[in-house]
């Protein structure tokens, strides 16, 4: 417990740092919502971000003791109890996040416009608020792609 502990001490020390350093910017786009932009002149290959989840939820959800696959039921359920963990200020980034599902609980519509998988293949998928701010286009300019041994998403310029 106390290694995992300072193991998120360590993550979360390395994403401020890497953070400031980075040239992204979160910032309102003109009818568009919030989008993270960069603020300076940037460089292939340079990194944009690096960023924890929020929380991760798994093909298979453990409620209640049992392990369920990820119906849309479940999958609600999961989003929820990933919810409770985060702190108010963390809970805010979520439910600022796009919901571009409204036919969903809300929840679950932001989770699921917002959510990357956590590698290719993955049976996992987590809320980055920051990646989920870089603009979509059909002509990518920057690659993401989960780090396992920094636990942190990266996002680099092409």
């Amino acid at each position: 417990m106390q290694d995992d502990m300072r193991w998120r001490q360590v993550a979360q020390q390395l994403q401020t740092s890497l953070l400031k350093k980075a040239p992204g910017l979160e910032q309102r786009a003109a009818g568009e919502g919030v989008g993270l932009f960069v603020d300076r002149d940037v460089k292939a290959g340079e990194l944009l971000i690096s960023e924890g989840p929020l929380f991760v939820v798994s093909d298979f959800s453990s409620i209640c003791g049992l392990r369920l696959p990820r119906t849309p039921q479940v999958e609600h359920l999961a989003v929820l109890q990933g919810m409770q963990r985060l702190s108010a200020s963390d809970k805010k980034r979520f439910s600022d996040l796009t919901n571009s599902l409204e036919d969903l609980p809300e929840e679950l519509g932001i989770f699921r416009t917002n959510c990357m998988p956590l590698g290719p293949g993955a049976r996992m998928s987590a809320i980055f608020p920051l990646a989920s701010r870089i603009n979509h286009s059909c002509v990518a300019s920057c690659h993401h792609c989960w780090n396992e041994d920094l636990s942190q998403e990266v996002c680099t310029l092409l």
